[in-house]
């Protein structure tokens, strides 16, 4: 007999078997939940305001080729030090003459933490690129290296925006003339 709860009054003794063999039954109940539940919060989310242009060029259609791009440290300082600045509360873009022979403009992007997370800074890089590959480059007469530097208001723009906002800062970057003199 059991007088306390405490495990020096538990019996040593092994329990006794069931009499009967175990048949497995249903594991549900058969009437249903009793109490239904929503569904959970996770899973796909809705597209956040993708263009469809957006969409095919995320999926890798076109891409910015490696001499397209400005990537090395040095090549940033190349273009701060001698580069034509226009400046939005959205963007700030640095143009210089390319001090390289290279074929066409180069883009450089720099986007930080202030702009967002991740996903929302990747999605202001992407926006920028798209301008730059659909007639940007164009836009900027000549070989020119292009520094584009996001503020965190950038964040809310579209990509129709982001072209219309760095259409307009460009076009008073005449470095046409400046080129020449690089060489």
């Amino acid at each position: 007999m059991r007088t306390s709860g405490h495990e020096a009054h538990v019996s040593a003794e092994p329990c006794a078997a069931s009499s009967g063999p175990r048949i497995p039954g249903a594991d549900e109940d058969a009437r249903g939940a009793r109490h239904p539940q929503a569904a959970s919060g996770q899973g796909s989310q809705a597209p956040r305001g993708l263009e469809p242009l957006e969409a095919r060029v995320s999926l890798g259609a076109e891409r910015l080729r490696r001499e397209d791009r400005l990537r090395k440290a040095r090549e940033f300082r190349d273009v701060s030090g001698d580069a034509r600045r226009r400046a939005s509360p959205r963007f700030v873009v640095l143009a210089a003459p390319a001090r390289r022979a290279v074929s066409a403009s180069r883009l450089g992007l720099a986007v930080s933490r202030r702009v967002g997370r991740g996903v929302v800074r990747n999605r202001v890089k992407r926006r920028v690129r798209e301008w730059f590959r659909r007639g940007g480059r164009e836009r900027l007469g000549g070989r020119v290296d292009l520094v584009v530097i996001a503020r965190s208001p950038a964040a809310q723009l579209g990509g129709r925006e982001v072209a219309r906002e760095l259409d307009r800062l460009c076009q008073g970057l005449a470095l046409a003339g400046r080129e020449e003199g690089r060489r």
